[in-house]
């Protein structure tokens, strides 16, 4: 299902951004696969049980039916993890889903793309872990013009929203907002931020919905 938050005409939109994790690529179990990861990661760094990470798991709303959870690092304080330690393990325990489970965009449609507009992932993982994604899922990253999201040599620093993000993508372009357009999974996390500076967002389930929406786009350009 395609939702799209329109503030103009989507035929005056010269910059594209994107959500990376399941926006780029798509997996039909992705929560699953997330679940397990989760519950890995608390036991690794928190020292829980398999029973006590799932319980905590569920508390705070990540379960199978509920796609919309907080964003996971959002919640170490509550899971009594200092940040810093799932900045380090989100680097050295990546999570991949399985490849043969994913799918992703056509190489091909972000090249047509990025002949018509400038192409931006903006995503709250780290930049070293997108690029292993993006290696393990063949997304060729050469056409973005750049990736926002927090990188390594700079300490990790994660925005507590992507509007921090967004506003960089606007000034650097010197467009007006209502000329950038983000594509996300999430809206809160993803199409929330873009609505409030005056852009506009579509919020996408899966491939085929992110595939439709932006040959949309093309053909109006």
């Amino acid at each position: 299902m395609i939702t799209e938050y329109k503030n103009c005409e989507l035929s005056d939109i010269k910059v594209i951004i994107f959500d990376f994790d399941e926006t780029l690529y798509y997996a039909p179990d992705i929560l699953k696969y997330s679940l397990e990861y989760k519950k890995q990661a608390l036991m690794d760094m928190g020292g829980y049980t398999g029973t006590e990470a799932s319980a905590l798991l569920n508390k705070y709303g990540y379960t199978l039916t509920n796609k919309h959870a907080e964003a996971f690092g959002n919640n170490m304080k509550n899971f009594g993890i200092a940040n810093e330690t799932w900045d380090k393990y989100k680097i050295t325990n990546i999570f991949l889903p399985p490849k043969e489970v994913v799918s992703t965009l056509d190489n091909g449609l972000l090249v047509k793309l990025a002949e018509k507009f400038s192409l931006y992932i903006a995503s709250r993982d780290m930049y070293e872990n997108i690029v292993k994604k993006s290696a393990e899922y063949d997304i060729d990253l050469n056409n973005f013009t750049a990736i926002k999201c927090p990188r390594a040599e700079d300490n990790y620093f994660t925005p507590d929203s992507k509007i921090f993000y967004y506003e960089q993508i606007i000034a650097e372009n010197k467009i007006a907002p209502q000329e950038a357009i983000v594509f996300g999974d999430r809206f809160k996390v993803d199409i929330e931020p873009m609505l409030n500076l005056g852009g506009s967002g579509i919020l996408i389930q899966n491939i085929s919905d992110l595939d439709s929406a932006l040959n949309n786009l093309l053909n109006l350009k």
